[in-house]
């Protein structure tokens, strides 16, 4: 648990399990980099008996196929248990729930396309 009162750690241990989850997405044979999460607006804020600080994060979980996103909202240790896994269980619903890849494009179609989204931005 990150209690440091610099807003820096915590912003760094966020973008670590970002660039963490986009890396292995741009590495995986099947989606080329075509889904990304992001940082939004962030919010610090003070424990009340001043014992500690948290980061209060948002997310936004993008396809660059379609364009589509999805913000989410947690304290940051939240998303830093168990090595990010609350991050890889989003990016999994955005892909399967919000998005829908599977029935709306199928897996002929998402064999067959062989675009690089990891150039795109």
């Amino acid at each position: 648990m990150i209690t440091s009162k610099y807003r820096r750690k915590h912003q760094r241990a966020l973008n670590r399990l970002m660039r963490q989850v986009n890396r292995s997405i741009k590495e995986d044979t099947l989606w080329r980099g075509r889904f990304v999460v992001r940082s939004g607006k962030n919010d610090f804020y003070k424990y009340f008996d001043n014992s500690g600080y948290e980061l209060y994060v948002e997310l936004i979980y993008r396809d660059k196929k379609t364009g589509m996103e999805w913000h989410r909202h947690h304290i940051l240790e939240r998303y830093r248990f168990c090595q990010g896994a609350l991050i890889w269980r989003e990016m999994n619903d955005f892909i399967v729930e919000v998005v829908d890849v599977w029935r709306k494009e199928g897996v002929e179609e998402l064999q067959n396309d062989t675009t690089d989204y990891s150039i795109l931005d």
